[in-house]
């Protein structure tokens, strides 16, 4: 079967929001990067998940969906399975060990807090080892946080090649209606799930009506951001729009209106909407933004990602341990007065970042790429994914 064209500038625009997540948890848990008093996008900083569950389902299609559209047979599933399991498992498992390492240097410290205590909860390792997204025995943190996204994201994908023929045979009125269901169900998540069922009390809580949520509901938040991007996808299909989207002022100003959305604080359904605009266009580019992002540090940036993703938590945990190891109270002390010096944070987080790049190289290199190959080959896999599929 003849490969999909490999769609770069999506692999390098990933690169750019992980680079952004590893910002984003910097500056919660390590150091302040900007004053969240004059801004939204720290606080709606958590939709950049729901733009990795979009662009997922967008990638997947291209990939898979010739795959599944006309026929269903399940050794192809199988592969399909199997594909997918070389390449998120592996890392996940070296980084959630990765993650337990500080881990239990923490736990030692008599002065943690009983809430910090909690999320560290040893039960997490077993639903963690089997990418199970929530759980009613335990805090729904795995050991490293992110992997939760990739635990959602696992049991989405049995279901994708069963949502691609229904998909893809949908008329024009059918998508416009799934697309509807989609925005019914982030608005029903928000609305009503969380602040009625949720597992995490949020009473009083100014982000009572979110998304930002990684255990109450988190799959129908991923099965919904998945299902988007499938549909995205269908408009590139069918090159809806190719004409004037294929712009590179059209991504630029996507780009801008994204980011500039979290600015403002935009409704999270909004800002996810301009996301898909985003991913669609930057599949279409093929001008001055496209020689960019295809340029090497981009393209590198791309092939990353992944590991971006799931390597720098474990190394904010790390730097805790060690805070915790020079001084047992912190966790204990008041919060200094004043106005955070951000000019600093910056370059304590900037450093966070670099490190997080480097070992990012290490693990792609040592641990992702030759244990994909390998369980690959040991799955005899005829049709291997290409470095950058999927998150």
């Amino acid at each position: 079967m003849k490969q999909p064209i490999y769609l770069s500038n999506l692999a390098s625009i990933r690169g750019v929001a992980a680079v952004l997540v590893v910002l984003v948890h910097a500056h919660g848990l390590l150091m302040p990067l900007i004053d969240t008093t004059q801004t939204y996008f720290m606080a709606t900083a958590h939709i950049l998940v729901d733009f990795f569950f979009v662009l997922s389902g967008f990638i997947l299609s291209h990939v898979y969906g010739s795959s599944f559209q006309h026929a269903f047979s399940k050794l192809t599933y199988k592969r399909y399975m199997q594909a997918r399991f070389a390449r998120i498992y592996p890392l996940h498992l070296f980084t959630m060990i990765l993650a337990l390492i500080p881990i239990l240097q923490i736990m030692t410290v008599k002065t943690l807090p009983d809430q910090i205590k909690a999320v560290f909860d040893y039960r997490a390792i077993l639903t963690s080892l089997l990418l199970i997204p929530a759980s009613p025995w335990h805090d729904f943190v795995p050991p490293n946080a992110p992997s939760w996204s990739l635990a959602t994201e696992w049991w989405v994908y049995f279901l994708f090649p069963v949502m691609v023929p229904f998909i893809t045979r949908l008329n024009l009125a059918g998508k416009l209606s799934m697309l509807v269901l989609i925005i019914g169900m982030y608005l029903c998540i928000m609305y009503y799930l969380v602040p009625t069922f949720g597992i995490t009390s949020r009473e009083g809580d100014e982000l009572t009506y979110t998304l930002d949520v990684s255990g109450d509901f988190s799959f129908l938040r991923c099965l919904a951001g998945f299902t988007l991007g499938m549909l995205v996808y269908e408009l590139y299909r069918y090159q809806w729009g190719k004409a004037w989207m294929k712009s590179s002022w059209i991504l630029l100003i996507s780009s801008i209106g994204m980011l500039a959305s979290m600015h403002l604080g935009l409704h999270s359904i909004g800002i996810i909407l301009i996301s898909a605009f985003l991913i669609l266009a930057a599949s279409y580019n093929t001008g001055y933004a496209h020689r960019v992002l295809n340029s090497k540090p981009f393209r590198y940036l791309g092939d990353l990602s992944y590991s971006i993703y799931m390597v720098h938590a474990p190394l904010i945990l790390t730097c805790y341990a060690i805070a915790l190891y020079i001084n047992p109270n912190i966790p204990t002390q008041p919060e200094v007065e004043g106005t955070p010096d951000y000019l600093f944070g910056w370059f304590v987080d900037g450093i966070l970042v670099l490190i997080t790049l480097l070992l990012s190289a290490l693990t792609f290199r040592f641990i992702e790429v030759p244990a994909r190959q390998y369980l690959n080959a040991r799955f005899s896999n005829p049709r291997r994914e290409p470095i950058n599929v999927g998150m």
